[in-house]
């Protein structure tokens, strides 16, 4: 995600395109994972319309965009309605770039062959936990494994030679493997990869219980435990671990050649000076993204439903930009006054950028703040090691903003 820096948030317009993610199907998923933030929210039925997608571009007024295409899972809408959708944001004369995010499970020929003709250069992105056992959190509604599934189809975007990139969500099934160095070794066939980005699951005891009543919300519940992180939760210092591990095996492995990682490459990128696009480690506050739901309902950022406040009716709204600019000053005005005091000063101010606005509000409610910060420290102070490991040059510490 592209973010604003504080002082860029406080004020003026956001820098780069702003970052639009389209819910195509509210909240619906052909799976139901266990740790997933959407499937406790309220359901948000149907599916995003052409007509919607038109009244919330009109109202944006020519402002430049990023789209990304979500869920829910995006490619439950059917062929005929993504076509229409995508032929909307086609005629939107300053798009930038659209992107998909999707569970690889419904990929097949007939969805890529839709995409090469109305979207072709298309970004894809697929959620992918590992092989086996690293992602038995990642159910059908049947509870049964889906990782295979996910596979297929990274298959078939490997036959077509499309580029893509993995997120994956790291998990107690991640740091508690007994060798967590085989999780890169299930990536080794995949040839068009081009990014992986591993992203700490770290709920906390005010996680929400799931309402619904499939096997795997029955075990999404019995997961929960009072007053402490659910079984599925990993801590900052875990998470940490496991990326130390992993950045050790893909030097090793030689992966480095052939995909970027993350947070290393943004951590990397924050030092060289040139910024980093991961939202969490860009100084940001949720700023400069904006979501849209199939019942018109707009918010900050796809997880802000849930922890922020400021969600409207789109058709409350008469123009858009004037909505973000409001929220941005109030993210701005928090980040400015709860966070950036304790960061600045931070030795790995200029590698970690403080994190997420929404990362930072919930690790202070379930008092994880400080191990969380101690894990960047660290995280940073490795990658200053490596760079000077291969002679580059350290830059010089960057102000704090």
């Amino acid at each position: 995600m592209t973010i604003a820096s504080p002082a860029d948030a406080r004020s003026g317009p956001p820098h780069g395109p702003l970052l639009a993610i389209l819910k195509l199907a509210g909240q619906q998923c052909n799976l139901d994972c266990l740790y997933c933030y959407e499937r406790r929210k309220p359901a948000t039925r149907g599916h995003l319309s052409p007509e919607v997608l038109e009244r919330f571009l009109d109202k944006l007024n020519g402002e430049r965009l990023k789209v990304v295409l979500q869920g829910g899972e995006p490619l439950l809408v059917s062929k005929d309605r993504m076509a229409a959708l995508l032929q909307v944001l086609s005629s939107y004369a300053a798009l930038d770039r659209i992107a998909i995010q999707t569970n690889g499970t419904l990929i097949d020929q007939s969805w890529l062959e839709l995409f090469a003709e109305l979207a072709p250069s298309i970004e894809w992105g697929v959620s992918f936990d590992g092989l086996g056992d690293y992602s038995s959190l990642r159910q059908t509604h049947d509870g049964e494994a889906s990782w295979m599934q996910t596979v297929r189809g990274i298959e078939q975007l490997e036959g077509s030679q499309i580029r893509y990139g993995l997120i994956t969500v790291v998990t107690s099934r991640h740091t508690e493997h007994p060798m967590p160095r085989e999780f890169l070794a299930g990536l080794d066939s995949f040839s068009y990869l081009t990014n992986l980005k591993l992203v700490p699951c770290l709920d906390g005891p005010q996680t929400a219980p799931s309402r619904r009543q499939t096997v795997s919300a029955v075990r999404q519940r019995a997961g929960l435990r009072p007053g402490a992180p659910p079984s599925w939760a990993v801590s900052p210092n875990e998470f940490h671990s496991f990326v130390e591990v992993v950045e050790r095996d893909w030097i090793n492995r030689g992966h480095w050649r052939r995909y970027r990682l993350d947070p290393i490459a943004s951590v990397v990128e924050n030092l060289l000076g040139r910024g980093s696009n991961y939202s969490d480690f860009s100084g940001g506050s949720d700023a400069d993204v904006v979501t849209l739901y199939p019942d018109e309902t707009i918010a900050i950022n796809d997880r802000s439903i849930e922890s922020m406040s400021g969600e409207a009716d789109l058709s409350a709204i008469g123009d858009v930009r004037v909505y973000l600019a409001k929220r941005r000053s109030q993210l701005a005005d928090e980040w400015h006054r709860e966070y950036l005091p304790m960061c600045s000063p931070c030795p790995a101010w200029d590698g970690c950028g403080g994190s997420e606005l929404y990362m930072r509000r919930s690790l202070r409610e379930s008092s994880r703040e400080e191990e969380f910060c101690h894990g960047r420290r660290q995280m940073v102070a490795n990658v200053k090691q490596l760079l000077a490991s291969i002679g580059r040059a350290q830059p010089t510490r960057k102000a704090a903003r």
